[in-house]
């Protein structure tokens, strides 16, 4: 059954999924409605995206750590990680992958241990195994910096894959399209990650593309350009479970660090309508190549 449906003001879910008849009613009452009980100010770090019997999906602020993060942070609740936000509502919530304090967006908490562990599977086996979870996101970049490498604004959609190796030998992989879709000096980078090492797309984007996102300091850019320090330039934009043959996708809106976004919204509050049809169809995009030149990058 495919849907759309607008769980707030200013955001839009599209996924496809079949509720189980025997739990609609305890996923229709389930955490969203606990979430609704709690004091009003949660909105400020966290709103729920998706409540699904096995899942929930959480769009995150800035400034809010996945884990505890106590010494940056002076008032009682916000020393509080979104883990333990999330357990205060339902003990069982586990989170099963990570994403900065400083990277806005969709993050998955599965409700059940048997969930996080078919999650964390795929995560570290890849392939059919578990339940596969894939993640992509939007990242702005300074034009002058790919024009600097080389790369000019054109017709030609920039298509390309970045390698690198960890210190244990492990290969991290990203892959991203540049639609050349610009704003006031900057572009957007539209990207998946095929592994999902710590700091990843940063590392890549900033070390090895040298690209660096804006306001991401520790990666190379210039200094903090828009918004505050607090948030970079990169926004979960989409998640996809797939458990057995039901596929559950959700598009996650920038509702916060606006400042950074606002050349790339419509009024809505939603990406605009092509770089949210990127999001959504990356991978036909990528794999067919189209017009689009292929650059695979590594430090290999």
């Amino acid at each position: 059954m495919r849907g759309t449906f607008p769980l707030y003001s200013s955001g839009i879910v599209r996924y496809v999924f079949t509720w189980p008849k025997s739990r609609s009613r305890y996923a229709a009452r389930g955490l969203k409605r606990s979430i609704h009980t709690l004091p009003q100010n949660f909105s400020e770090y966290f709103q729920l995206v998706m409540d699904h019997p096995k899942f929930i999906v959480i769009n995150k602020n800035c400034g809010v750590p996945v884990q505890d993060d106590s010494k940056r942070f002076h008032h009682t609740r916000q020393r509080k990680g979104l883990q333990t936000m999330l357990s205060e509502i339902d003990p069982q919530i586990r989170g099963v992958h990570r994403l900065d304090k400083c990277v806005t967006g969709g993050i998955v908490f599965a409700k059940d241990k048997r969930t996080a562990a078919m999650i964390s599977r795929n995560l570290k086996q890849g392939g059919n195994s578990g339940y596969k979870l894939t993640r992509r996101y939007v990242g702005l970049l300074r034009l002058e910096d790919l024009i600097k490498t080389g790369h000019s604004p054109s017709r030609q959609r920039l298509i390309g894959t970045v390698h690198s190796k960890t210190d244990n030998g492990r290969i991290e992989t990203t892959r991203f399209i540049l639609p050349w879709v610009t704003s006031g000096g900057y572009t957007i980078a539209i990207i998946e990650l095929e592994t999902g090492r710590k700091h990843q797309i940063r590392r890549h984007f900033g070390e090895i593309l040298k690209w660096p996102l804006i306001n991401d300091v520790k990666y190379g850019a210039s200094g903090i350009e828009i918004g505050s320090k607090s948030a970079i330039g990169l926004h979960s934009a989409y998640v996809n479970l797939k458990i057995g043959s039901s596929e559950h996708q959700c598009l996650i809106p920038p509702v916060y660090a606006t400042p950074i976004w606002s050349g790339f919204l419509g009024n809505d509050g939603q990406f605009t309508n092509d770089i949210s049809q990127l999001l959504l169809n990356f991978t036909t995009e990528f794999e067919s190549k189209g017009d689009g030149l292929n650059v695979i990058y590594s430090n290999e």
